[in-house]
């Protein structure tokens, strides 16, 4: 019983390691062309341009209120 326990977890170990880094949190720190790429991957071609000003805009309010 108690082994069973470990298979969400490992399963949720293994998916963590493919997953993508946020864009949010690339932007804050300056990454902005990777950031850029995984909103690229992420996003439909013609709703990419408002999703990066959107992000442009909330990492601007981020570095003003911190």
């Amino acid at each position: 019983m108690l082994g069973l326990a470990g298979v969400p977890s490992t399963l949720q170990f293994i998916g963590m390691i493919f997953m993508p880094e946020s864009p949010r949190w690339l932007s804050k720190e300056g990454d902005e062309v990777k950031a850029r790429g995984i909103m690229y991957n992420i996003y439909k071609p013609q709703c990419l341009e408002p999703a990066i000003n959107q992000l442009n805009k909330e990492v601007e309010q981020l570095k003003i209120e911190t």
